[in-house]
């Protein structure tokens, strides 16, 4: 079972992160920056720390 974590910095600088378990083996790094700006762009996370 491959494990897929993403790190994100917050507007104060704190990082935040998400975890996918069960991550397909042949994901590759633009795949994840893809996915990770998608992510930022449609502000999916906010937590009490600001936007990511």
């Amino acid at each position: 079972m491959k494990k897929l974590e993403m790190k994100f910095r917050n507007e104060m600088e704190k990082t935040s992160s998400t975890r996918v378990d069960h991550a397909r083996n042949d994901v590759t790094v633009e795949e994840v920056r893809s996915a990770m700006e998608a992510v930022i762009a449609e502000q999916v996370f906010k937590g009490e720390k600001g936007k990511i």
